[in-house]
This record gives structure tokens, C-alpha cells and sequence, in this order.
């Protein structure tokens, strides 16, 4: 429609012209929501007077990102300003329909982190062997390791994410102290884990 549009073109012009497919669309529907349709109608001063609605349609479009990032765990101590820097090292994805997120075997391009649905773990044979879902994760270990993928990874239809690439992780491990605190707990968590593992067999 000439509203979703309108709204892609702004988004385009506040996210340095990134792809609007890594952006998410109910950010699109909510601007029209929260500025009741002003912005977006025909009649509108858009054309004319430019500066009176930028600077809250940014604060705005930031905002959702934001609250965004502070659920995912890792990021949730993380101070506003680094928040900040962290919008723009993150991308979010929406799969409206399952598919093979990645494959045993291939480089780690990146860290993945389940906002809604589930990442499903997948042997060589195809068969599940775990379940990953709001609030967890996928990719870490291949990219603090920098060796290949050990697992085939499934997206489940429905399932949110957001993907944040190699370089950007290990900058964040390195910039920020919340982040590396959190993931040099979770390999300690996997390592007891796997302790207790190999005692039971």
C-alpha cells in the first residue's frame, strides 16, 4: 500500500539505506500506529517541512531495536549508549516459514539469537537433538572457536531472530563487560554439563 511504502522509504532513509528485508515490518505498521496515520496521508507536510517530524520519528524508530536487544540476554545489563552501537551491529529476521538455517560443515558467520519460535539442532542424520528457544542462542561456540559448525540448524515457521556476524560478537566479547561476564558463564555452564555427561555414561 502507499502507506507501507511511504514508511519503508523513511526507514530506509533513517537506517543509512539498509535492506528494509532487515527490518522488521511490524516496526513499519507501529510508526503508522503511534503517529495515528499523520504522517502517512496524503495531505501530509512531509514535502514541505521535513524537520519538525524527523527527529521523533528517529527517537521513535530507535526505540523498538532498543527494547528489542535488552530482552536477549547478554545485552540486557548492557549501558543505553552501548545498546546504542549495538542497534546498528544487529540485524532482525522474521521466518515466516521453516527452513535450514545453516549446515554442519560451514564457516561461523555469525551468532543467532531466538526472540520468538525455535531453532531446532539437527544431527547428521537429520534427527533432533535439541531445541533452542526464546531467549537462547545459536552459533557462539563456532565463532569464539572459529572452527566449523557442528550441527545442522532448522528454523521453525513463526521464529524471530536476531543475527549479529562474527566481527561484531567477538567486539562486543572484547568492548563490553556484560556481554563477555554472561558468555564466559554459559561456557562454564556447558562445561559442567558436559562433565556430568561423560560420569553418568
Amino acid at each position: 500500500s502507499e502507506m507501507t511504502i511511504l514508511g519503508e522509504s523513511l526507514l530506509d532513509v533513517l537506517y543509512r539505506k539498509r535492506s528494509p528485508e532487515m527490518i522488521s515490518y511490524d516496526l513499519v505498521r507501529n510508526l503508522a500506529q503511534h503517529f495515528n496515520g499523520v504522517l502517512f496521508s496524503s495531505d501530509s507536510h512531509i514535502e514541505r517541512s521535513p524537520d519538525w517530524y524527523e527527529q521523533p520519528l528517529r527517537d521513535f524508530v530507535q526505540q523498538e531495536p532498543l527494547a528489542r536487544i535488552r530482552q536477549v540476554a547478554p545485552f540486557a545489563c548492557c549501558a543505553r549508549r552501548d545498546l546504542l552501537t549495538l542497534v546498528s551491529a544487529v540485524r532482525f529476521f522474521h521466518y515466516e516459514r521453516g527452513r535450514l538455517l545453516f549446515n554442519a560443515g560451514d564457516d561461523p558467520d555469525g551468532v543467532y539469537f531466538v526472540e520468538e519460535g525455535q531453532l531446532q539442532i539437527l544431527d547428521d542424520q537429520g534427527r533432533l537433538v535439541a531445541e533452542l528457544g526464546p531467549g537462547q542462542h545459536a552459533g557462539e561456540l563456532g565463532v569464539m572457536s572459529g572452527a566449523a559448525r557442528s550441527y545442522d540448524v532448522r528454523v521453525t515457521p513463526g521464529t524471530r531472530l536476531i543475527f549479529m556476524d562474527a566481527a561484531r560478537f567477538m567486539e562486543s566479547l572484547q568492548k563490553l563487560e556484560p556481554v563477555r561476564a554472561y558468555f564466559e558463564g554459559h561456557i562454564r555452564s556447558l562445561q559442567h554439563a558436559s562433565r556430568i555427561s561423560l560420569q553418568g555414561d
